[in-house]
């Protein structure tokens, strides 16, 4: 049955990547307002490593669980038409039903501009992560969880890897979900060192270090106990793997080759053997003639 689902979900992402990216040119739409899809201001080391880790992780997790969806970092999302005041580019972000290999420009109504609108893409995040900045950590206390809630996101994970050095009360996590009402809304301001994604299905764990060299990790399990490998580690463990295999090869061939030499010793043995019975029968039958 789970092969099954999993092949279902397969086809499905298939169908979709199909759709999505063999379409004919985008239509241009009447909407005359501008959507930049850039923004002139960087982030700071810390926060662009952890989200740049994070990311393929993420969507390497999704895409073995068969989820058809986009998994994308810093990129504008707009949600009113008209407004291009009214946008979030998330440091990480997930959005549902839409192909990992579309891009915003091959959806007619886009022209040719490389940000999302929902009105458009007819898709909001499922899942979102911000990382909280060294210098300008209020934006994502402030401004970013008002501006999810105007999105649609479905959960928001607001991470600060500088919480010792702020003012108390200390937030290393807060998670938004949404209430009863509809509303984005913090569940959870913890000092932990993980937090449970309900949309994931998975734990976000920080990852050793202080907090100028900390990362996250996805974790899966109970508790979140097993972590995914970022992908510079799967370049290790692929060589250890093939390390191990190459190993397994040495000692099935030095076992096949002692069984090999086994064997031709047993041969000899027995034809060894067969020559000594043979000389003790020429040698009785040599007695009893006399």
């Amino acid at each position: 049955m789970v092969a099954t689902a999993v092949a279902l979900q397969k086809a499905k992402r298939q169908a979709l990547e199909r759709r999505q990216v063999c379409r004919p040119a985008p239509a241009i739409d009447d909407d005359p307002t501008v959507y930049p899809d850039y923004e002139q201001m960087g982030r700071e080391p810390t926060e662009s490593d952890i989200a740049e880790a994070f990311e393929p992780v993420l969507r390497r997790y999704l895409t073995e669980r068969g989820v058809a969806c986009y998994v994308g970092s810093d990129n504008f999302i707009y949600y009113v038409k008209g407004n291009n005041k009214e946008c979030v580019s998330p440091d990480v972000y997930v959005l549902p039903g839409i192909s990992g290999k579309a891009r915003p420009r091959s959806f007619a109504g886009s022209k040719d501009e490389g940000c999302w609108k929902t009105w458009i893409h007819r898709s909001v995040p499922t899942f979102a992560l911000e990382v909280k900045a060294w210098d300008n950590p209020r934006k994502d206390e402030l401004q970013s969880p008002v501006r999810h809630d105007g999105l649609g996101t479905k959960e928001l994970i607001v991470f600060d890897p500088f919480a010792n050095r702020r003012r108390a009360p200390r937030k290393r996590f807060v998670v938004y979900r949404r209430n009863t009402a509809g509303r984005l809304v913090a569940v959870l301001e913890t000092n932990d060192d993980r937090v449970y994604s309900k949309e994931l299905d998975a734990f976000v764990v920080v990852d050793g270090g202080d907090e100028l060299t900390c990362m996250l990790r996805l974790g899966v399990g109970k508790n979140g106990e097993r972590p995914l490998p970022f992908e510079s580690e799967l370049v290790d463990i692929e060589a250890q793997r093939a390390n191990d295999e190459a190993r397994r090869a040495d000692d099935e061939a030095r076992r096949a080759d002692e069984a090999t030499r086994v064997a031709e010793q047993a041969v000899r043995r027995m034809a060894e053997l067969e020559a000594e019975l043979e000389h003790l029968r020429a040698s009785a039958g040599k007695r009893r003639k006399r």
